[in-house]
């Protein structure tokens, strides 16, 4: 995404004057379409997706569904007139999930490998408060020993004050996992330092995606049952003390299949012979009660 998402230009800065907009009563989109599938379709027009001018390569650490590419958003939708301009110039921001990578340098992709140990996309770098204040989702995507440093995620919102999510995803990789290369058993020990972070007031939902290779879904199903079993243990809080807990027979799970090395060069026993591999995802929800 190189443009600002909040001007046609890319200017944030840019004022529009919206009085002198046209009614477009003569527009199919506006006097026949009701307003609420007319925005719908406005919203899938410009939600962000991977380029398929800047894929990555399939082995590498970061490259799974949904993050096969760098994002990007079609802004030629504002600069179509004012009428949609004014419809629709929050949706990007408010759709849009930043991620922030955590962890070594080469489990993030390229484009953020300036960043120290954590790092988003550079076109949020730039965002104005007013614009970090209209996003309502991140991620976090992170190595497990990154999880255990207390003040890390904390200081994503100490930087950016307006930053207040409804919605937060943590996502744990395969290759996150504590000694993964050896085929260490998935474990709760050192795991995510729950008790330390507190999220921002706006939070009320806590998403945590729980990833590993087919053959240790008996391992990762004890994992799920030990944090559902264990609801006072393994909960979230926010700063003004609401706690968020996990919500009782909802586990999502999703699989698909990816690359058995990573960068062309690691090869592991454990992974077998040939050049792809089953992976599970576990889904785990926690909602402010």
């Amino acid at each position: 995404m190189s443009q600002s998402p909040t001007s046609p230009q890319g200017n944030s800065q840019l004022e529009i004057d919206l009085s002198t907009a046209h009614s477009q009563h003569q527009s199919p989109l506006f006097y026949k379409i009701p307003a609420e599938i007319r925005n719908e379709i406005l919203r899938l027009a410009l939600v962000a997706y991977d380029d398929p001018e800047k894929l990555y390569a399939r082995e590498t650490y970061w490259t799974r569904p949904g993050f096969k590419g760098q994002k990007k958003i079609d802004m030629q939708l504002l600069r179509v007139c004012k009428r949609i301009y004014e419809e629709t110039k929050v949706v990007p921001l408010s759709e849009l999930e930043v991620c922030f990578y955590f962890g070594d340098r080469d489990r993030r992709p390229p484009e953020l490998h300036h960043m120290n140990l954590s790092g988003a996309p550079k076109y949020v770098q730039a965002f104005t408060p007013t614009q970090w204040s209209q996003i309502t989702s991140i991620r976090f995507i992170a190595q497990m020993y990154m999880l255990e440093e207390r003040t890390l995620c904390s200081n994503i919102f100490t930087a950016r004050s307006q930053l207040k999510p409804s919605t937060v995803t943590i996502t744990l990789r395969y290759t996150d996992w504590w000694w993964w290369e050896d085929n260490a058993h998935l474990s709760t020990k050192r795991f995510v330092d729950m008790n330390s972070l507190r999220w921002p007031d706006s939070v009320k939902t806590v998403i945590m995606e729980m990833e590993t290779i087919e053959v240790k879904r008996k391992e990762l199903d004890e994992v799920i049952k030990t944090v559902c079993e264990n609801p006072d243990t393994w909960l979230w809080r926010r700063k003004d003390g609401t706690e968020l807990r996990v919500v009782q027979g909802q586990v999502g799970e999703w699989t698909w299949q990816g690359p058995t090395t990573f960068g062309g060069k690691r090869t592991f026993k454990h992974h077998g012979t040939g050049d792809s591999m089953g992976y599970l995802v576990k889904v785990l929800t926690w909602k402010a009660v």
